[in-house]
């Protein structure tokens, strides 16, 4: 294209923290297939929807590359005293509306993020007490917790303040929301205030798209530079730069209502599902089949033995990653077990409203978590607690596992029990995890993927092949 050379030119010569720059016209289009995407950060539900927000807004902390805390709205590390957590915050922040960000609007954005219809509570689920001191904020906590903080750089834990004179919400982040069309596609321009100075490009926009493989295709044009949650024209998942991605994890649920009328049927479900068949034959190459919520090595099981006659629903979004034959197949599977499933294709908005509603028999999706990936036990309790604020039951998580948790000899013995428990009181029954689905193309440079799963687009820019 006609401005690269100079583009190229431009940027060998602009330092990476340098004050606003001229725009350079570089335009960055994201293709997004499934789940449409969220501004939020209360409802993200998807990787898109984490590297959509990880332009428009900042938390607290983020955890680096080598799993260290680093301060990002915070001013420097928290003080700990007990079950009393100080962060400061700096005040040097500039608002995609021009003000200041202040504590006190860090306090009431992290208050929504606790809500008990979010799937962010778990970011708040510990905090009894939340006041500003001075430019501080102060968290009384249930139970004490040494990792509490590494809740605040969750991918759900984004700062999103109330726009003045307009309805939604302002970041303080590179880039600042500017429209949405009709047909979904969200349209982002580079803040040219950030304290980091303005973005590589001039704008991004996200285009949701209905087809795996039409996307895929698209890609391959000039003006496509990211492609999310499909596979390339081969049928392959790109996973080039994945490897730190969180685990995607597909799990089917089993309502209330039918557990308590029968049991024993999530875990007759559990054993009838032949999830290496479904693994091989169904899913992308990186998929593995999953017996519990958090990796492990694989169990064998038992055979599963058959129940009496039952019909019931099964709710599957229309933009499923597992596609339709997926839940065909598992149909089959149920059927050997006594359970004769109707499969019912939903809308990703009305499956997540029955989800968090738990109005539904049984119910296939995806789970993602907001947590950074670590070899920290902290990060697998924190990963659960996600997983159950996603299905509407942050209370299946006990605040004070937390606690549990540090003081525990056995940390690994610990966590287990805790997921044994969670996954009793949902129903859930996990089939298989794999890498989120991020497809990079390669016309861009030096983007690279953030422990949340999120692409930082931040300093992205073109390149001529």
């Amino acid at each position: 294209m006609r401005y690269l050379a100079a583009l190229v030119a431009l940027l060998l010569a602009a330092p990476a923290h340098a004050a606003p720059r001229t725009p350079y016209g570089a335009d960055i289009l994201m293709y997004v297939f499934g789940r449409p995407t969220t501004l939020v950060p209360q409802d993200l539900a998807t990787p898109a929807d984490a590297t959509l927000q990880t332009l428009v807004y900042e938390r607290l902390y983020r955890i680096d590359g080598a799993g260290a805390l680093t301060p990002e709205l915070a001013s420097g590390p928290p003080t700990i005293d007990g079950r009393t957590v100080t962060v400061p915050v700096r005040t040097d922040v500039v608002l995609h509306d021009g003000r200041l960000l202040a504590a006190p609007m860090i306090a009431d954005a992290l208050r929504r993020l606790g809500a008990s219809d979010a799937r962010s509570t778990y970011v708040g689920a510990l905090v009894t007490g939340l006041t500003v001191r001075d430019d501080a904020l102060v968290f009384e906590l249930a139970a004490a917790h040494v990792d509490f903080v590494r809740l605040l750089a969750s991918a759900h834990a984004g700062v999103a303040v109330p726009a003045v004179g307009r309805a939604g919400f302002v970041g303080s982040g590179p880039f600042s929301f500017t429209s949405k069309s009709a047909r979904g596609t969200i349209q982002l321009a580079p803040f040219l205030q950030h304290r980091r100075g303005r973005p590589f490009a001039d704008r991004v926009r996200m285009r949701p798209h209905a087809s795996r493989f039409g996307a895929a295709a698209l890609a391959k044009g000039d003006e496509a530079a990211f492609v999310f949650g499909v596979p390339d024209t081969k049928g392959r998942a790109r996973n080039d730069l994945a490897k730190a991605a969180p685990q995607e994890l597909l799990v089917l649920a089993v309502g209330a209502a039918v557990r308590a009328e029968r049991p024993s049927i999530a875990r007759t479900i559990d054993l009838a599902i032949d999830r290496r068949r479904l693994t091989r034959r169904f899913l992308e190459a990186d998929a593995t089949p999953a017996r519990r919520l958090v990796a492990r090595a694989w169990e064998s099981s038992e055979e599963a033995a058959a129940t009496d006659r039952v019909t019931l629903s099964l709710l599957v979004s229309r933009d499923a990653r597992a596609g339709h034959r997926f839940a065909e197949r598992l149909q089959l599977d149920l059927l050997r077990a006594g359970i004769t499933v109707r499969i019912e294709r939903l809308a990703p908005e009305r499956l997540e409203a029955r989800r968090r509603a738990g109005e539904y028999e049984l119910l296939l999706d995806s789970l993602v978590s907001g947590v950074a990936p670590s070899a920290r036990p902290s990060a697998t309790l924190h990963t659960l607690w996600s997983y159950a604020s996603a299905m509407g039951r942050p209370d299946a998580i006990d605040p004070r596992d937390a606690e549990r948790v540090d003081l525990a000899d056995d940390a690994a013995k610990t966590l287990g029990e805790i997921e044994a428990a969670m996954r009793a009181r949902l129903g859930l029954v996990p089939i298989a995890r794999r890498v989120a689905a991020i497809a990079l193309d390669e016309t861009l440079e030096d983007a690279h993927l953030l422990p949340t799963g999120a692409i930082d687009l931040a300093d992205a820019f073109r390149k001529s092949r």
